[in-house]
């Protein structure tokens, strides 16, 4: 085991430094998890991906969280099948959460595509993205319908 996976936090009350952020995250958790997307930005290495695992928890056990660990992993046939499986309910606590890491990597036809599961994100769903923000100011530069994804995602917003 690596030394960061041992000493990663695993609730919201072992992240350190990131008040502001966790209280946030709370506040929009008091309705429930569900049917939210979470867009966490940051610099490199205060735990973007570990915050996301830990919202992911919030509504899904941990066998019905899939997490892609950069965005290029997830591919149009990975979205059609998250599309079409979006409103099965997941084992244990029945929630079902989505992670994509590094979603600066996301690209225009992906983002297209990511609009419609956003829009119709049911109640047992949630959908979270990290990104560093060097790569978030990249991805809404390069890409005219990266404004809208992130209009559905509630910002998260990391300090160093």
């Amino acid at each position: 085991m690596n030394l960061y996976d041992k000493y990663r936090p695993n609730d919201f009350d072992g992240v350190l430094g990131q008040d502001k952020a966790i209280k946030q995250i709370r506040l929009a958790g008091k309705t429930g998890f569900g049917g939210k997307a979470f867009w966490v930005s940051g610099p490199s290495g205060v735990g973007k991906a570990t915050l996301g695992r830990i919202i992911a928890r919030q509504i899904a056990d941990d066998f019905c969280i899939e997490e892609y660990d950069s965005a290029d992993k997830l591919t149009a046939e990975e979205l059609r099948k998250i599309d079409n499986e979006i409103g099965m309910y997941g084992w244990g606590r029945g929630g079902r959460a989505i992670v994509v890491n590094e979603a600066h990597g996301l690209r225009a036809p992906i983002v297209r595509q990511l609009l419609g599961p956003l829009e119709r994100l049911p109640s047992h769903v949630a959908m979270i993205f990290t990104t560093t923000r060097d790569g978030e100011e990249k991805l809404f530069d390069d890409q005219i319908d990266a404004s809208p994804l992130l209009s559905w995602c509630i910002e998260v917003r990391l300090t160093s």
